[in-house]
Order: structure tokens, then C-alpha cells, then sequence
């Protein structure tokens, strides 16, 4: 089971180093992503479906571990998918928010946006 396990997560992080070319810049503004994925070929039985949760959450954990926000996460699945017909096709919208960058300043130690940041929300 390591092995299967092993391929499920290089496969994640396949679709990570894609996925994150993809990611919208940090300004602040709500964003979506939608990812495609397949069930495991025999899923016949009551489980957990760990290929589909495994490489999920690698996408999940990797946004937020760069600095999004995720807001939502709304999923989709169809039958008689695959070549053989035989798996389940997943589609996974994640709403996310680039969390605007934050600096310290140099001289009280608050914590503030970029000047220009705080204008553009400011306006809007």
C-alpha cells in the first residue's frame, strides 16, 4: 500500500508544480481554481477514498503554506468515467483569497499593507 501511496503524492506534486504557476498574484482579491482528478480504479467498497483526500490536500496545504487563503472548497463528481469507464471523475473548485503582503516596519515594529495595498482598498 506504501507504493500506491508513494505515486499518489509524486503525482500530487506534479499537479502542484502546475497548479502554482496558475495561482493569481497576492492582491488581495478572491480567486478560484479548479482541479480535475479520478477515483482510484477499483473503489467498490465503504472507504475512505485516499488518493483523491491525499493529493487534495497536498494542493490545500501547499496554497496556504504559500500564503492563500482558501475560502471554499466545492466538489463535483460523475460516474462511467476513464478509459475503461470504470472510474469516478472529480472536480474540485478551490476559492481562495491572496493574502495581501504584509511588512514590519523598521521603526514602531507595527505591522502594516504596502501604502499602495491600502489605497486600492481603500477605493474600492
Amino acid at each position: 500500500m506504501a507504493m500506491f501511496a508513494k505515486t499518489q503524492e509524486d503525482a500530487a506534486e506534479r499537479v502542484w508544480d502546475k497548479v502554482k504557476k496558475q495561482l493569481a498574484p497576492k492582491d488581495g482579491m478572491t480567486h478560484v481554481l479548479m482541479i480535475n482528478s479520478f477515483s482510484k480504479f477499483v473503489n467498490q467498497v465503504f472507504s475512505v477514498e485516499d488518493k483523491y483526500t491525499r493529493q487534495i490536500d497536498l494542493i490545500l496545504t501547499n496554497m496556504q503554506n504559500a500564503g492563500y487563503q482558501i475560502l471554499d472548497v466545492k466538489f463535483n463528481s460523475i460516474q462511467g468515467q476513464g478509459l475503461t469507464g470504470n472510474q469516478e471523475g472529480f472536480n474540485t473548485l478551490i476559492i481562495y483569497r491572496s493574502k495581501i503582503p504584509i511588512k514590519k516596519t523598521r521603526t514602531t515594529g507595527d505591522f502594516q499593507a504596502p501604502k499602495e495595498e491600502l489605497e486600492r482598498i481603500l477605493n474600492e
